[in-house]
């Protein structure tokens, strides 16, 4: 159901630990917390709760089902409705939101969102000026996979939302899928 699920992109599903975790048991059920929106079922409601309460966790991760992920099959503003449900939550208790980081990232380049061709590394020296050796840059083939350059994977377009971003400024760099985990260890020292 389109309306309901993490659209795959849960990872904590992927873990053993998760995967196998059996209803009961917190892996279980904080792996697994979701919505069916056609229902009505309100998992904003529960996210706000722990707003208000001042108990929502110091890293949570908030992954849409598949009719909320701005994907090109479906409406734009379905997007921009979660995404200001999850706002509204947030900014329920001021002291909560005046130290909170809203990261909205998509799986990878493409759909609504993303209007920029993903970076993509020249094949061989000819195809630049420069006259750098790329040849490590290169993979050879083999093993069933075709040659060709490494790269830097997929782009992954990013809006940072809080009260200590800075209004109007567009940031561009390339992030990636480690972005945040990086800024994660960056400032908390995990």
């Amino acid at each position: 159901d389109a309306f309901r699920g993490n659209y795959g992109d849960n990872s904590l599903l992927y873990f053993n630990s998760y995967r196998n975790a059996q209803p009961g048991d917190p892996l279980y059920e904080k792996a697994r917390t979701g919505t069916n929106a056609k229902a009505g079922e309100s998992y904003f409601a529960k996210l706000r709760a722990d707003v208000v309460n001042g108990t929502l966790p110091q890293v949570s991760w908030i992954a849409a089902p598949e009719a909320f992920s701005e994907h090109p099959n479906w409406p734009v503003n379905f997007g921009a409705w979660y995404i200001s449900q999850v706002l509204d939550a947030l900014t329920a208790n001021p002291a909560v939101w005046a130290k909170t980081a809203f990261f909205i990232t998509y799986d990878e380049n493409d759909g609504f969102f993303d209007h920029v061709v993903p970076p993509y590394p020249p094949a061989s020296a000819a195809w630049g000026l420069s006259t750098a050796d790329v040849t490590r840059d290169l993979y050879a083939g083999g093993g069933g996979y075709a040659a060709g350059p490494y790269g830097l994977g997929p782009r992954v377009p990013m809006i940072v939302v809080s009260p200590w971003s800075k209004g109007g400024y567009v940031c561009s760099e390339t992030f990636d899928h480690t972005s945040v985990i990086r800024f994660m260890e960056k400032r908390f020292g995990v």
